[in-house]
């Protein structure tokens, strides 16, 4: 049930994303880098977690692959928090244009439409 909401939240907040991309911009210049930091690092832990939950006890290849992007997103979460490369990271992704917020978005909503129909 728990997977089945988070699905549909990233859907939802994907879909929003691709309508209205300069509004994720300006939320990211507004933030403080220490909180950017806690909410990346709060997305990379709970789409590891996802993608882990989506594809336990499947079997294939596709699934095992999902799952080991899932443990790296959770252990990538962990360094980010300290890491000066995720500043660097932060101000490069503000810098992008809209069009790359909008290809992001649809990654998101792709990601939200797998976790949704996995199971």
């Amino acid at each position: 049930m728990l997977l089945k909401i988070l699905g549909w939240l990233w859907v939802i907040t994907g879909m929003l994303f691709f309508i209205k991309p300069e509004w994720l911009r300006k939320r990211l210049q507004k933030k403080s880098m220490k909180k950017i930091k806690r909410i990346f690092f709060g997305i990379a832990l709970v789409l590891g977690i996802l993608l882990i939950k989506a594809t336990w006890g499947m079997s294939g290849l596709f699934p095992k692959i999902v799952m080991i992007i899932g443990v790296i997103a959770i252990l990538k979460a962990f360094f980010f928090l300290k890491a000066k490369a995720a500043d660097r990271v932060i101000g490069w992704f503000i810098e992008q244009p809209i069009q790359f917020f909008r290809i992001w978005a649809g990654v998101q909503i792709a990601l939200g439409a797998f976790i949704l129909f996995v199971k």
